[in-house]
């Protein structure tokens, strides 16, 4: 919703700039300004499709996996969020070290426990994604 809004303000503010009576330079600037905000608009409304299609794609490839917790830190401001450095390890595959930084109460817990400790996983060893099903 957001990212529609910003795409949609920016004819809307080129056409305020043209018509208020600024200076000449004003009508190139919110252009300038315009076009960042469509970029930005372009973005945030293409991102979760993307990420939802690499979800799909992970679930029809991966394999479950175990992610081993090898180390958490408490890294939030205003919000419990644990930085949480696992081992994904999946039969017939190396395993993989990765980070994950979670506020989800399954991760929280693991992070105040600290190792040893694991959560489910997916993995697809042939391109190396992976996925922490908090289950």
């Amino acid at each position: 919703m957001f990212a529609a809004l910003l795409i949609a303000t920016g004819p809307v503010m080129i056409g305020i700039a043209a018509t208020s009576g600024q200076a000449w330079w004003a009508v190139p600037l919110t252009a300038l300004a315009t076009l960042l905000l469509v970029f930005i608009g372009l973005g945030m409304w293409f991102s979760p499709v993307q990420r939802l299609e690499d979800t799909a794609a992970l679930h029809a490839s991966g394999r479950a996996a175990r992610a081993e917790l090898i180390a958490a830190e408490e890294v939030g401001d205003e919000d419990t969020v644990y930085l949480l450095t696992l081992r994904i390890v999946a039969q017939g595959s190396e395993p993989v070290e990765v980070s994950h930084r979670c506020r989800k109460e399954i991760c929280r817990r693991l992070g105040v426990q600290g190792p040893p400790g694991e959560l489910a996983a997916l993995i697809d060893p042939e391109s190396r994604t992976w996925a922490i099903t908090h289950r």
